[in-house]
Parts: C-alpha cells; sequence; structure tokens
C-alpha cells in the first residue's frame, strides 16, 4: 500500500533521504514551515504526517497541538532526536509515534506508519462507536447512572439528572449516596443500597 504523508522538517537532507529509500511506498510532500503544513493539510489528503518540531515558526508542542487541531483524524509521528522524556512528552500529548532521526530507515518508518495509520483508524472505529452508545443511553426514556468501583459517579444521562436533580458537572466525581437517596415507600426510613463490583 502506497502511503501519502505529508513531511513537516526545515531539514531538506532529512526530506530527501526519507523519499529516496522509500520511493515506492511512501508519496511524501514536503514543507519546511507550519503555516505550509497547515495550508496544506486544508487543500489536500494525507494519511499520516511526519513532523520534526523544531521549526522556523512554532517549535515543540505549539507544533505538534497546531497539528493536531488542523487534523485530529491524521496519526501524527514525530522525527527527532530527543531523550526518553522528550519522546514519552510528545506521546502523551498526542503524537502516535517518536522515530529518532538519526536510526531512521526505510523498514522501521514504513512499519511505523502502517501500525500508526492502523492505529488512529481503529481510534476512529471506537470513537464512532461509543457515540452511538451514548447518543442511546441520552435518548432512553429510563434514568441511566454509573460510578466507579469507590461509588464515585462516572455517567448521568440526562432523566437520571432530572430524577436526582443535579447536572452531570455537578453529579460526575460525587459519590452516588450524597446525590441519590432510597426511601423505603412504607416505612420513609433511609434505605443504602449495597454496592457491588462487577466481579463480586
Amino acid at each position: 500500500m502506497n502511503v501519502r504523508a505529508l513531511l513537516v522538517t526545515r531539514f531538506r537532507e532529512l526530506s530527501m533521504k526519507i523519499a529516496a529509500s522509500n520511493r515506492d511506498a511512501l508519496t511524501l510532500i514536503h514543507v519546511a514551515w507550519l503555516s505550509d503544513a497547515i495550508r496544506r493539510l486544508k487543500q489536500s489528503d494525507f494519511q499520516a504526517i511526519l513532523v520534526d518540531l523544531d521549526l522556523p515558526d512554532a517549535k515543540g508542542l505549539k507544533a505538534l497541538h497546531a497539528l493536531m487541531e488542523v487534523a485530529p483524524h491524521l496519526p501524527i509521528l514525530v522525527l527527532g532526536d530527543d531523550t526518553v522524556l522528550e519522546q514519552l512528552k510528545n506521546m502523551e500529548h498526542g503524537a502516535h509515534h517518536y522515530l529518532l532521526k538519526h536510526r531512521l530507515d526505510s523498514d522501521t518508518l514504513m512499519r511505523a506508519l502502517h501500525g500508526s495509520i492502523a492505529r488512529k483508524a481503529s481510534e476512529g472505529v471506537l470513537l464512532s462507536d461509543t457515540r452511538r452508545a451514548q447518543l442511546a443511553i441520552n435518548s432512553i426514556g429510563d434514568g441511566v447512572l454509573s460510578t466507579n468501583n469507590a461509588g464515585l459517579i462516572t455517567f448521568l444521562n440526562p432523566v437520571a439528572q432530572t430524577l436526582i436533580g443535579c447536572t452531570y458537572t455537578e453529579g460526575v466525581g460525587r459519590h452516588l449516596l450524597d446525590v441519590y437517596q432510597v426511601i423505603d415507600a412504607a416505612t420513609r426510613q433511609r434505605v443504602v443500597p449495597r454496592l457491588e463490583s462487577p466481579n463480586s
């Protein structure tokens, strides 16, 4: 499969090295500035972004975040020579892969590109399924509330919000017993529900 990728780096020799080693498997469009990358992403269809975060008009996480905002549907692979901590920081902030420039070869690059594209596609399917489930839960006529193992509320649908009398923002993170009280119909005494974990 031929991959169409946008390479964002001010280092022309890096662009030539990547393009030369992957002529048959990779169609590469090279730009040196973040502003040019943003313009290209709005105009053309790409499958991935390769970026060296040392750009003339933006550096580091600022460049990464700008690319993620313009192309949230694309995997971003960062090219660099940073320490392991810097690599992890980039991954925590949304990069799909981190490739060391001085160790970059054709096989490593293509494996990383194909893996990142596949992971991003899977994320999209999972996100789509989650959104559909969320819409279904929000549209049913029953109150739906979920908690974690500690009894802290993690979700309230609109009907549950109305029944309990607190909004999603007010309820999430609070203990169930702080916002929801069960009253025995005959004795009018408060009943403390037993919270069970799925494994019990």
